[in-house]
């Protein structure tokens, strides 16, 4: 068995991409590669680590690393996904040495790990808790002006009215470059909605569905509002007069710069970080357990005495 990447190894490209979708029981009609083209593509084949015996795929591990500003500071965060192992070798202990290589390859410099997966118990064995706040408010019949376009014909002023919004939003958001927005723009199976003033400017916008992941779920937005909602379930850290579920954004694993990147969100001195967390806040030193710190500090059920803003992670990303 030998763990490589799809950058060295190429020609495995189509195999992995095919171990991956008959994993996640992907339609013919979809593909894995569009729903999650900023992971697959080949700029970030690189991230992309496989194990195989003989030219035959048997799993595999995509990363795929952003960044976040705070104040004057810049951290990257990296996110796991696309995770995928053959049927025929589950239970050898093959995943655990894949994804123990996927870790030690993405530690340089990280405040944070992400992923998504509701295979809690797995997860928190390599230390991922879940945390991060989302409430998700059901479609209903609601009046609205947002209308259906495509990226792809947008001219450059509504390009950057879009990004204007994006980056104006009250949560933290990962930071785009430009080439995050032309393959945002390039991801054809993303659908686009806008709403536009007398004048045909930009108002705001929103995100939904992502080919066969996220469907008919409202997951990006310039700034949530009800009227979305006669479109789409709608995932948001904002508040309805309206029922809603809430939910787990997804799971974290601390990085090595994890500290720092607190005390510039929170203004809080973590002083050590294992099982349990040791933390300075407001002159006051506190102990809790790691899950019951990551939830307090990115929600659900944030500490009452927080008044910052939610980490928001978009759908267009969320591996």
């Amino acid at each position: 068995m030998k763990i490589s990447t799809l950058k060295e190894q190429p020609h495995l490209f189509q195999q992995t991409l095919k171990l991956i979708e008959s994993s996640f029981g992907y339609e013919k009609e979809n593909s894995f590669y569009n729903d999650f083209y900023p992971l697959m593509n080949k700029k970030n084949h690189e991230h992309l680590y496989i194990m195989f015996d003989q030219d035959r795929v048997i799993a595999h591990i995509g990363t795929l690393t952003k960044k976040i500003q705070l104040t004057n500071n810049t951290y990257l965060f990296t996110m796991f996904g696309g995770i995928a192992v053959s049927k025929k070798y589950r239970g050898k202990g093959l995943f655990k040495k894949l994804f123990n290589h996927a870790l030690a390859e993405s530690k340089n410099e990280q405040a944070f790990y992400l992923l998504w997966s509701d295979k809690v118990e797995l997860y928190q064995q390599f230390g991922f808790y879940p945390c991060g706040e989302l409430k998700n408010f059901s479609k209903k019949p609601t009046p609205s002006d947002f209308k259906k376009e495509n990226f792809i014909n947008l001219n450059s002023h509504d390009q950057k009215s879009v990004k204007d919004l994006y980056s104006s939003s009250n949560e933290i958001r990962p930071m785009r470059s430009k080439e995050d927005w032309h393959e945002l723009f390039e991801m054809n199976s993303v659908d686009l909605f806008i709403r536009r003033n007398e004048d045909n400017q930009i108002k705001n916008y929103f995100c939904m569905g992502k080919g066969q992941d996220l469907t008919g779920i409202i997951h990006e937005f310039g700034k949530a509002e009800e009227s979305m909602l006669n479109h789409g379930d709608l995932w948001t850290i904002d508040k309805f007069d309206l029922p809603f579920t809430t939910l787990n954004a997804f799971s974290m694993k601390v990085g090595p710069l994890f500290n720092q990147f607190i005390k510039d969100y929170v203004d809080m001195e973590v002083i050590e970080i294992e099982k349990k967390v040791k933390f300075k806040f407001e002159g006051e030193t506190f102990n809790l357990e790691i899950d019951d710190f990551l939830s307090g500090i990115f929600g659900p059920g944030r500490f009452n005495e927080l008044s910052i803003p939610y980490l928001y992670i978009p759908g267009v990303i969320s591996i």
